[in-house]
């Protein structure tokens, strides 16, 4: 089940902050008694009996840019984008969004959908340098290779952060 919680409290610099939990459980009370045990005032928004964990990653990674940092993947600031997204949908309303195209794309074609994707990227010096590592990386054929090669390129730290959130997030739909 997927499950969607909404909490306040006060951050670290007494701030009340609204937030929203998305989770996953297969026990339903239980989990919902171990959340009343430490927050009384939780408040429950939408319970989707069909979801799985699969579903629970893609909601987490669908809204990422309102997480909450610092308390991992699950929670997220409240917002009315997220409670908007799961207003009258069912479990299977939601998967039509998951849902990966059939066709199998080859290394060429995922390599040229990633390229489109980087000629995107606003020209700045940073931008620049992602592009200019991906630009040899993709030329390297050996897993272990690249790997070598992604630990030894020298970028700025604000570099390192995009590449390594690219390498790790975004690519995996192009490479």
């Amino acid at each position: 089940m997927i499950y969607v919680l909404k909490s306040s409290g006060y951050d670290e610099n007494e701030n009340l902050v609204n937030l929203i939990k998305i989770g996953y459980t297969d026990n339903w009370e239980r989990r919902l008694s171990q959340y009343k045990l430490h927050n009384p005032t939780i408040k429950v928004l939408y319970k989707i009996e069909d979801g799985n964990e699969d579903d629970e990653k893609f909601l987490h990674s669908y809204f990422s840019e309102y997480r909450y940092k610092g308390y991992g993947n699950e929670w997220f600031y409240y917002n009315d984008s997220i409670i908007s997204f799961f207003d009258n949908k069912t479990i299977e309303d939601m998967r039509k969004l998951f849902i990966k195209p059939e066709k199998k794309l080859t290394k060429t074609e995922r390599l040229s959908k990633f390229n489109e994707f980087l000629s995107g990227l606003e020209d700045n010096e940073v931008n620049r340098e992602v592009k200019k590592f991906f630009n040899e990386y993709n030329l390297i054929g050996n897993e272990k290779e690249k790997l070598i090669f992604l630990c030894k390129f020298n970028f700025s730290d604000q570099a390192r952060i995009i590449a390594e959130g690219l390498v790790n997030n975004r690519i995996k739909n192009y490479l």
